[in-house]
């Protein structure tokens, strides 16, 4: 019980020390994602990581390994995920 106590005050320093992307809505599921991007596009065709925070308790974010496969209305952004290795498969 203390060690998850001390997990969580920890976690809240880190938080507070790391600061977040701002809020947005993304769908995903296990296939890709479509969100509308504020800023800089990804060029279509590009291979990249998204980072995803799911949860403000949870310090590091959900990493998907991705292609952007189209770039719409000069916002909205749609991804395909790359399969995931044999390893992380099993």
């Amino acid at each position: 019980m203390k060690i998850n106590l001390l997990l969580d005050m920890v976690g809240q320093i880190l938080i507070a020390n790391r600061p977040r992307p701002d809020l947005m809505s993304i769908r995903f599921n296990t296939l890709g994602a479509v969100w509308q991007h504020k800023g800089t596009l990804p060029a279509a065709n590009a291979l990249g990581v998204l980072e995803v925070y799911l949860r403000e308790c949870v310090i590091d974010p959900l990493r998907l390994i991705g292609t952007v496969i189209s770039v719409t209305d000069a916002t909205r952004v749609k991804v395909k995920f790359e399969p995931p290795g044999q390893q992380i498969a099993i």
